[in-house]
């Protein structure tokens, strides 16, 4: 059974006091001026440690003893990208412009032998996009954004698939004014964002780990970012007003989340995603189903500049529960073996926005 967090709820700046409880409703909209150009700095850490692998070999239960389980990793992404709203309409990002800085990934996994004697390999990412301004332009047709290089620089289109236009959450606000304590729901759908702001960052590995012994059982690699690895949102999710907060020379509607979300995805056609392959050391692979399951119980806070309308600050807090799935056939000379593997993982999400003048 998945475990919950505890409902914490983190104000992101201690000895100032939530006002407002005797105010009329509060409107927290989305709705920045065109030209507001802003800095917006992003840093997320997963942690996962291997709980169980289970499997079969031809039907009968497998020997795990075959496979290293003692396994963990934490891997973490900082972004710092420049967001100028070219054109805002109706609560929606028309057009963005955003010049990407900073865009590193860090990742360490530690490893056990026998002897419970660790072993810990630390690797770096970069992405090619930094010093990049990509535009992201609304399509017409309402099927999400059309991106493009806006900096005259050699175009690599392969850069900029999967990238996300929002790191502003929207999705979070209230349709209605709200009086303090008002709650509302969220849809799972639209939550993506949380767990990998601004998408797929091409963050590659700088320094590759040397390649240790040939292992017959596959086990996946993890990403740096969890943007590759999340797939369509279900579960629950909801939303309470707590009031306005002075922070400096701002103030920001405060509101907290209730997070129950559950990922689900398919890489049975892109393996690499998860860094499978499909061929090593002489033997051969032919994958028939790999998913991967995240579950995420937690918390997060959203600050909202009342006079902006646009986000000032965001931190999520969640667990993770994941359990990933690989049916495959291996297969070396004449013979073949079918295996079916379950790696059942648990760690934590954590994850921090904060917003400055450029």
């Amino acid at each position: 059974m998945a475990r919950k967090a505890p409902f914490l709820v983190v104000l992101g700046v201690t000895g100032l006091a939530l006002g407002g409880a005797n105010a009329p409703g509060q409107v927290i909209e989305f709705d920045p001026e065109i030209g507001t150009t802003i800095q917006k700095a992003y840093e997320a850490i997963a942690e996962l440690a291997v709980d169980e692998v289970t499997g079969t070999l031809g039907g009968d239960p497998l020997d795990t003893s075959l496979v290293d389980t003692q396994r963990s990793v934490s891997a973490a992404i900082r972004l710092r990208a420049v967001d100028q709203y070219v054109d805002v309409q109706n609560g929606a990002t028309v057009e963005l412009r955003r010049t990407y800085g900073t865009i590193a990934g860090e990742k360490s996994e530690t490893s056990y032998d026998e002897a419970g004697v660790p072993t810990t390999t630390e690797v770096t990412g970069a992405s090619a996009l930094q010093s990049r301004v990509v535009r992201f332009t609304s399509n017409p047709a309402g099927n999400g954004y059309d991106v493009e290089f806006d900096d005259g620089l050699p175009d690599d289109p392969d850069l900029l698939d999967g990238l996300e236009e929002d790191i502003d959450f929207p999705s979070i606000l209230p349709s209605s004014p709200v009086e303090v304590g008002a709650v509302w729901q969220l849809d799972p759908a639209k939550l993506k964002g949380l767990f990998s702001a601004a998408g797929d960052l091409k963050i590659a590995v700088v320094s590759p780990p040397p390649v240790g012994e040939d292992d017959v059982v596959v086990m996946p690699d993890f990403p740096m970012g969890l943007s590759t690895v999340l797939g369509d949102f279900t579960g629950t999710a909801s939303a309470r007003y707590l009031g306005r907060l002075t922070k400096e020379d701002k103030t920001v509607a405060v509101v907290s989340m209730r997070l129950d979300v559950i990922s689900d995805l398919d890489v049975t056609e892109a393996i690499d995603v998860v860094g499978l392959p499909a061929e090593y050391s002489g033997y051969t692979f032919d994958y028939s189903n790999v998913t991967i399951r995240l579950e995420f119980h937690g918390a997060g806070v959203l600050h909202w500049d009342t006079a902006k309308k646009h986000v000032d600050f965001l931190s999520v807090m969640t667990s993770i529960d994941s359990v990933m799935e690989m049916d495959y056939t291996l297969a070396i000379g004449g013979t073949s073996l079918d295996y079916h593997i379950e790696v059942a993982s648990t760690g934590s999400f954590t994850s921090n926005l904060t917003v400055s003048e450029p």
